[in-house]
């Protein structure tokens, strides 16, 4: 990465990077070899998540927009985008309900289905920033 590392999820084969560069990178967790470079972002990424066995890579960017990828073949398969100005600082995904959570710069978070990239839920709890979420 050229910029500061936000975040780095770790599968079972692969590791995953994200950055203020607008990128995100995929390794071989064994070997850290290069195997996936995401260039399509227009700003910093934030947060990430690697979800289904390392098929699905989910990724947060300071533009207000998640972006889903299918791995390994390393195709855009899906988008979603907060309506306004919010950008996307935190996000965890729950297994469960296949949903993320999702922290937001206005201090909402919110809940989205993982499946059909659709708002199940918001809530505003904080005045600042959400930058990170765990679940």
């Amino acid at each position: 990465h050229q910029g500061n590392v936000t975040r780095i999820c770790v599968g079972s084969e692969i590791l995953a990077s994200c950055s203020t560069d607008k990128t995100v990178r995929v390794w071989n967790k064994k070997t850290a070899e290069p195997l996936i470079k995401f260039t399509d972002c227009t700003q910093a990424v934030r947060c990430l998540e690697l979800i289904e066995d390392d098929t699905v890579l989910i990724a947060g960017t300071s533009e207000g927009k998640i972006r889903v990828w299918s791995l390994p073949i390393s195709v855009h398969i899906a988008s979603f985008l907060f309506e306004g100005e919010p950008r996307v600082w935190g996000m965890g995904y729950m297994p469960s309900t296949n949903s993320l959570a999702v922290g937001l710069n206005s201090g909402r978070v919110s809940v989205i289905d993982a499946s059909y990239l659709r708002e199940i839920h918001q809530w505003y709890g904080h005045g600042q920033t959400i930058s990170a979420l765990s679940c």
